[in-house]
């Protein structure tokens, strides 16, 4: 059985119903989920791995692919998650995004998450996360930004 909580979650984190047809969507989604877990809320037990576009999980994509278009569950969410989301939607509709696109900005948030916590030593600084951002992904290229991000991270997504 597919994930009944991805559909309302993509709303309250974007602000617009989830189309699996729409390839930014579908990033937004992976990088929403794999950001929520990391926060500890209860939206799926997926295993992400670094892909193309940072974190990625084929069973949340096929998730995705299941529940697209169908009617929208009603979440009954704790206080704790429920404030989680907020600080989420907060950081990812925030204006430090600068001129990077909604999904450019999630694919930032996220891909320096899984940097720091799965693939740099724990030793490894800001500076260093966000070098090593910017050789995989040369896409995401503004210093001022990724470091915004990186921030946002230590700041609110704890």
């Amino acid at each position: 059985m597919a994930n009944r909580y991805l559909l309302p979650i993509y709303k309250m984190l974007f602000e617009q119903p989830f189309s699996y047809s729409d390839f930014d969507q579908r990033m937004e989604m992976q990088k929403g989920v794999y950001l929520l877990q990391n926060m500890g809320v209860p939206v799926g037990d997926y295993g992400f791995r670094w892909y193309l576009h940072g974190p990625y999980s084929q069973s949340l994509q096929d998730d995705m692919f299941y529940e697209d278009g169908k009617p929208m569950a009603n979440l009954s969410l704790s206080i704790e998650n429920a404030n989680s989301i907020t600080r989420l939607h907060d950081v990812i509709n925030s204006t430090k995004r600068g001129e990077y696109s909604l999904s450019a900005w999630t694919e930032c948030l996220a891909s320096l998450l899984y940097l720091r916590n799965n693939i740099m030593s724990s030793s490894a600084s800001e500076e260093d996360v966000v070098n090593e951002l910017e050789k995989r992904k040369t896409h995401l290229n503004r210093r001022d930004i990724n470091l915004s991000a990186y921030r946002e991270l230590e700041g609110n997504l704890k």
